[in-house]
């Protein structure tokens, strides 16, 4: 496993548990969130911690055809796939998950 790759994964697992934790908070505060009192310290603060994940998206958007093979060697796709699945428009969804996430 390369360093890029552990940094991936260390993204991919913190976004989980930060955004996991949001929408239990959202569902929390849509129900009637007597449940939630006694954890909503604890998620509140791991919801707290999405625009720190932007630090981590940094070296992984430089580091994206270590990651993804289909970004540095380009098949024959069909254009609307190979659209979708450019550097750029790849960067562009990342950017604004990212930034919808944290508010």
């Amino acid at each position: 496993m390369s360093a890029m790759e552990a940094l991936y994964l260390v993204f991919v697992s913190l976004s989980g548990l930060a955004m996991g934790s949001l929408a239990v908070l959202m569902l929390g505060h849509l129900m009637d969130e007597h449940w939630l009192a006694p954890v909503r310290a604890e998620l509140e603060a791991a919801a707290l911690t999405l625009p720190l994940l932007i630090l981590f998206a940094i070296p992984i958007a430089f580091g994206l055809d270590q990651l993804f093979p289909w970004m540095s060697q380009r098949t024959d796709l069909p254009p609307m796939r190979a659209a979708f699945l450019s550097p750029g428009f790849y960067l562009a969804r990342g950017v604004f998950y990212l930034l919808a996430c944290s508010g």
